[in-house]
């Protein structure tokens, strides 16, 4: 004997309904028919079991409007990835434990907005996510909603960063073991540590970040920049102040020959942030040691062929600096180190990375100011308003 097409049963929370392919299982189950599908398969019911868990559901739906600060932005910009960290007990007594029921929109609720949830800690009532905005500009709002998981898009971290970002590392990873994969939001890349002795899910600017002890251990993958296309490769970065100076490569890309390479540190020879092609480089002569994360741009503009050094959202002295044969070659790409056998001795990096990306655009100083005024300080960037039916 067959199933009847169309059975289905609500679990206890009279939530999610559930199809069900065998006679036994239905003993303590309640259910509604529904039309008889093609070729005898389970179809939709057109009302649930318990219309009465619906429609106390939908009536636990809320929102709240989010207003960026108009002082806190330096210029317009499109599909600009902004950083929410939120305690919140309203959405905490509401949103769902696993947050599935947690999105974002334009603020008429018509447009529904790519997100990433990185973090949802229910009891904590603490969201942490990143969600794409359309355009930043002044005035620019947007809705958190909760509490109905009916209208919830599926996260796409994609498109949050589909800004010409060829990479996004959150480096919120669970592991950084040897061989294990980190996690690339835009999912245009695959790397892996080669190692056994970095710290993963050290406190770090958002979230968590990885601590790299200055080894030989480093995170490798495929270089997505060449010949003389723009970048922007920005991180957080927390560089304590070493004794005795050890130069510690952010991130390397492409061979050790002239010009054939870019190479971003944050010590190097000395207690100061450096960029490079390879033979063609910039010892800026300003340090980012310290005991806090600082954030760090560097950027490279085809055309003009400016290099731009930016820390905590402001160019750092003596830039932009000029460099006019920038041929990069080459698949590799190398995260806190350096490869040896083409850039000399071991350049292992002594500090916490978070938030680490690589831009296939210079990005304008606007840009880099407003991603670091949402990132620095998210509850002057953004308000969060009242609670909403």
């Amino acid at each position: 004997m067959t199933l009847a097409s169309g059975l289905w049963c609500v679990d206890p929370d009279g939530v999610r309904r559930i199809a069900f392919v065998g006679w036994a299982l239905l003993a303590a189950c309640r259910f509604t028919p529904a039309a008889v599908g093609d070729g005898g398969g389970l179809i939709d019911a057109p009302t649930d079991a318990r219309p009465d868990a619906t429609d106390a559901l939908a009536s636990n739906a809320r929102r709240k409007l989010i207003t960026i600060a108009p002082t806190q932005i330096a210029g317009s910009e499109t599909d600009f990835p902004l950083w929410l960290d939120i305690n919140d007990t309203d959405i905490g007594s509401r949103a769902l434990a696993d947050g599935s029921d947690i999105y974002f929109t334009s603020p008429d609720g018509a447009t529904q907005y790519d997100y990433q949830i990185t973090l949802w800690d229910k009891p904590g009532h603490h969201l942490q996510a990143w969600v794409r905005l359309p355009t930043l500009a002044n005035p620019t709002t947007l809705l958190v909603n909760y509490g109905d998981p009916a209208p919830a898009p599926v996260q796409n971290p994609r498109g949050v960063f589909k800004n010409a970002f060829a990479a996004v590392w959150h480096l919120d990873d669970a592991t950084t073991a040897n061989n294990s994969v980190l996690a690339d939001a835009t999912a245009k890349t695959t790397a892996k540590v080669a190692g056994s002795d970095l710290t993963a899910h050290m406190p770090a600017q958002l979230g968590t970040g990885v601590q790299f002890p200055g080894s030989m251990t480093k995170i490798g993958f495929i270089n997505p920049l060449s010949g003389s296309a723009p970048h922007t490769i920005s991180a957080w970065v927390k560089q304590p102040a070493l004794t005795p100076v050890h130069t510690s490569a952010i991130l390397a890309v492409g061979t050790g020959s002239s010009d054939q390479a870019r190479w971003f540190y944050s010590d190097y020879m000395s207690p100061q942030f450096a960029i490079g092609f390879y033979a063609d480089d910039w010892l800026s002569g300003t340090s980012v040691e310290g005991n806090a994360f600082m954030l760090v741009h560097w950027v490279y503009q085809t055309g003009t062929n400016n290099t731009h050094l930016y820390i905590n959202g402001h160019e750092v002295t003596g830039g932009p600096k000029t460099f006019n044969n920038v041929d990069t070659q080459g698949a590799t790409g190398v995260i806190g180190n350096v490869p040896d056998t083409s850039f000399g001795s071991n350049g292992g990096l002594q500090a916490t990375l978070d938030e680490l990306r690589i831009a296939t655009v210079a990005r304008d100083v606007n840009w880099v100011t407003d991603e670091f005024n949402n990132q620095s300080s998210p509850s002057t960037f953004y308000s969060l308003g009242p609670e909403l039916p």
